[in-house]
């Protein structure tokens, strides 16, 4: 499953609509009280440093690698819960099933995804020691193309204009990671656009 980012948010958003229609439970079941999460600490080397470690730590590699790459040696014995074998996330790519925000990967620690060997860690970790994971998670894929995993070509003052900006600087991976538009890193998150009643999104 590639990523659509070339497609508008309009269409992308018509498509997940229509995908909707094949289920019934989209109808029938209740909608789940939204899960709140915290705010994120600030990325600091220690911080990677410290979700490195605990990486180790809670076994993360055992599906993804040591290094990340979805190669550990319990990925080739992996099922999802119809019986179908299912590969662990390759973070090196930058392509993550729940999104690339840290927000999003601190989320799946928490509340592991439904449907697949990914548990919840929750009440084995604290808040502190998954966001560290979360930003370690992110640094295995940082400054590298999203569909060939290869290093971007960034010049120091790119990197480093990244590197400093706020923590909501990134809510847009597609300019955040856009080698020449640098100056158009976002400094806030798009005011949404309504689309339809009801959806609504960054407009692009």
């Amino acid at each position: 499953m590639p990523t659509w980012h070339e497609l508008p948010e309009k269409d992308r958003l018509a498509v997940i609509t229509y995908v909707k229609t094949f289920s019934p439970r989209w109808r029938e079941e209740r909608v789940d009280v939204p899960v709140p999460l915290p705010d994120p600490l600030g990325a600091t080397a220690d911080l990677l440093q410290r979700g490195k470690a605990l990486y180790g730590e809670a076994k993360c590699g055992e599906c993804h690698g040591e290094h990340g790459k979805g190669d550990g040696p319990s990925a080739p014995q992996l099922r999802d819960d119809v019986g179908f074998r299912i590969s662990p996330t390759d973070f090196s790519r930058g392509q993550f099933k729940g999104g690339s925000d840290v927000r999003d990967v601190f989320r799946a620690l928490s509340t592991g995804l439904d449907g697949t060997p990914m548990p919840s860690f929750a009440d084995a970790m604290t808040d502190d020691e998954r966001w560290a994971i979360s930003y370690y998670v992110l640094s295995l894929s940082a400054f590298r193309d999203p569909l060939t995993g290869e290093r971007l070509r960034l010049g120091a003052d790119d990197v480093g204009a990244l590197n400093a900006a706020a923590p909501t600087a990134h809510a847009s991976s597609e300019l955040a990671l856009d080698p020449s538009r640098p100056g158009a890193v976002a400094t806030r998150p798009a005011a949404p656009v309504r689309f339809y009643r009801g959806v609504a999104g960054e407009g692009r």
